[in-house]
């Protein structure tokens, strides 16, 4: 099971550092996504996000990093395709 890259040492994550395969406890997803880890429980309440569900190896909780990727993929779109609210009273190149 591969779990973290660079030896099991937490660094800071972008989506091309993740690996494609394995699992990761909460604690590396939560700082790849950069939010606090007490997070990713209250997003498990909430199947309206589409998280993906952990998996439990021994005890703990794991999550799939292709989910997670494939997940981070599908809210970036979501997000991006959203309207953007008017800009009363801006100039919208300035915005840019």
């Amino acid at each position: 099971m591969q779990m973290l890259p660079n030896n099991g040492e937490p660094s800071a994550m972008n989506i091309q550092d993740a690996p494609d395969q394995g699992f990761a406890p909460d604690r590396i997803i939560a700082e790849y996504l950069g939010i606090h880890v007490k997070s990713l429980p209250r997003w498990d309440r909430r199947p309206e996000l589409g998280f993906p569900k952990p998996v439990y190896l021994n005890g703990r909780k794991f999550r799939s990093w292709s989910e997670v990727k494939a997940w981070v993929s599908r809210a970036a779109i979501e997000h991006a395709s959203k309207p953007q609210p008017p800009t009363f009273g801006k100039d919208p190149a300035a915005a840019s």
